[in-house]
C-alpha cells in the first residue's frame, strides 16, 4: 500500500471519530437576557444547574466584564468553566446567571473572574473590569477583580434547587468605595455565601 494511500485512510478514520474536549464534562453557559451559549465543553449529561445572585440593599446596580468561572471541590480540584468575556449588570433586585451542566461532586466555593476584556459600552467604557456606583460616586478599575463565593453543595442535587449567591459582605465593602483606586482592593475584601435553594 503507498504511503499516500495510507496517510488518506488515517485522516478519514480521524473523520470518522467524533472529537470531542472533555475538560470535567463541561457543556453550556447560558446568561440570561441574550441567548447566548458559550460553549465549554461536552454536554456530559449533567442536570443543569440554575445560578443566580440573591438581591441585596441598598437599591445598587453594577457593571463589569466577566471572562472567567472557577469552581472548588473540596478535595482542591478546580473545575474551570471558561466563557467569553462579557459584560454583566449584577443587580440589587437580584441577577439570573442563567444555568450550568457542572459535574457531580462536593462544591466549596466559586470563583468570578472579571477582567477588561470586554467591548467598550455605554456600561462599561473601554478599558474597565469593574464599575461601582455608591452615595460617594461611580467607580471603576481597570485591574482584575476575583470574587469570591463560599459555601456547600453537592451535585447531583435530589430536590432540583438553584444555586443562589449572596453578597451582602461584598456590596458592604463597596458602600465604602470613596476612590477608583480602592475598587479592586474593596471588592476583593470579604467574600459572598453560596447556597442551594
Amino acid at each position: 500500500m503507498s504511503r499516500r494511500l495510507i496517510s488518506i485512510l488515517a485522516f478519514l478514520v480521524l473523520l470518522a471519530v467524533p472529537l470531542t474536549y472533555n475538560a470535567c464534562s463541561l457543556a453550556d453557559f447560558r446568561f440570561a437576557g441574550d441567548g447566548g451559549t458559550q460553549s465549554a465543553g461536552s454536554t456530559g449529561g449533567n442536570p443543569m444547574l440554575p445560578m443566580s445572585v440573591a438581591p441585596f440593599t441598598p437599591a445598587r446596580t453594577y457593571q463589569a466584564c466577566l471572562d472567567a468561572i472557577d469552581f472548588r471541590l473540596f478535595d482542591g480540584t478546580i473545575i474551570p468553566y471558561p466563557i467569553s468575556a462579557r459584560e454583566i449588570t449584577i443587580s440589587h433586585a437580584g441577577t439570573d446567571l442563567g444555568q450550568l451542566d457542572i459535574p457531580d461532586g462536593n462544591y466549596e466555593k466559586i470563583y468570578f473572574y472579571f477582567r477588561k476584556n470586554c467591548a467598550p459600552s455605554a456600561t462599561l467604557p473601554a478599558g474597565a473590569s469593574f464599575i461601582i456606583t455608591n452615595s460617594n460616586g461611580t467607580f471603576g478599575t481597570a485591574g482584575d477583580v476575583r470574587l469570591a463565593f463560599y459555601g456547600t453543595f453537592t451535585l447531583p442535587d435530589p430536590q432540583d434547587r438553584s444555586l443562589v449567591l449572596g453578597m451582602d459582605l461584598i456590596v458592604n465593602e463597596l458602600e465604602s468605595v470613596t476612590s477608583n483606586a480602592e475598587v479592586q482592593t474593596k471588592a476583593q475584601a470579604q467574600g459572598g455565601s453560596m447556597v442551594l435553594q
